[in-house]
C-alpha cells in the first residue's frame, strides 16, 4: 500500500508519468543483439579441422584454409596456437575419431561445439 501511495503522490508531480513513457518506449524496441564495435551484427566464428585420407590434418577458419598437411603428432601444438587446448582439444579429437571432421563455432565469447549429424 505504501508503495502505491508514493506512486500516486509522484504521479501528481508528473515524474512517474515521464518515467512510464520512457519505459514503454524501451519495451517496444527490438531485442538487443550482440554487435561489434562498428555496429554490425557479429557473425559466428567457425573453425574446422579436417582429416585427410593420408592421415594429415588441415585447419580452416570461416572456410579459409589456414594450414594443411599437419602431421598427427603436431596437431595438438598447431591447435594450441589458435587457442584450442585442454578440453577443447579433447573434444576436437573425439569428433575427428567419430567422423574425420571437427567443427567449433564461437559466438560472442562463449565457445559452442557442434557435431555434424550423420
Amino acid at each position: 500500500m505504501a508503495g502505491n501511495q508514493a506512486l500516486e503522490l509522484n504521479e501528481a508531480s508528473g515524474r512517474v508519468e515521464q518515467w512510464k513513457s520512457r519505459r514503454v518506449k524501451a519495451e517496444r524496441r527490438p531485442a538487443i543483439r550482440a554487435t561489434a564495435r562498428s555496429g554490425a551484427i557479429m557473425k559466428p566464428n567457425t573453425w574446422e579441422v579436417i582429416k585427410s585420407a593420408d592421415g594429415s590434418f588441415e585447419i580452416r577458419n570461416k572456410g579459409e584454409l589456414l594450414q594443411a598437411e599437419i602431421p598427427d603428432r603436431w596437431l595438438e601444438r598447431e591447435l594450441a596456437r589458435y587457442g584450442f587446448c585442454g578440453e577443447e582439444y579433447r573434444d576436437i579429437r573425439q569428433q575427428l575419431q567419430n567422423s574425420g571432421r571437427a567443427r567449433v563455432v564461437l559466438t560472442n565469447l562463449n565457445p559452442v561445439t557442434t557435431r555434424k549429424d550423420k
